[in-house]
């Protein structure tokens, strides 16, 4: 799994303690998912200042260059957050 870190101390092997994790799910929506990832930066920034968090996007193997659009947008954030970009897996080989 591919971290980009973005103000919080991650080890290697460690995961990041976090108060909050927002999940964005997504497939071909580059067109959309900036909008959509700024906006839960502004809505983490503004109701959350003070917490750590982690948004990750989870991307059903958009051909449309969703995931660089989404690395693009979190360049831009401005709230302390960490990007996890994981690569594509299949949903049936996913155990919870």
């Amino acid at each position: 799994m591919e971290a980009t870190q973005r103000d919080l101390p991650i080890a290697d092997s460690t995961p990041a303690e976090v108060d909050i994790l927002v999940g964005i799910a997504s497939y071909n929506n580059a067109d959309t998912i900036a909008h959509v990832v700024r906006a839960v930066n502004a809505g983490l920034a503004k109701y959350y200042p003070n917490k750590r968090a982690i948004i990750v996007n989870s991307d059903g193997g958009s051909k449309d260059g969703t995931a660089d659009v989404v690395r693009e947008a979190h360049a831009e954030l401005d709230h302390s957050s960490l990007m996890l970009d994981a690569p594509e897996v299949r949903a049936h080989h996913i155990s919870i």
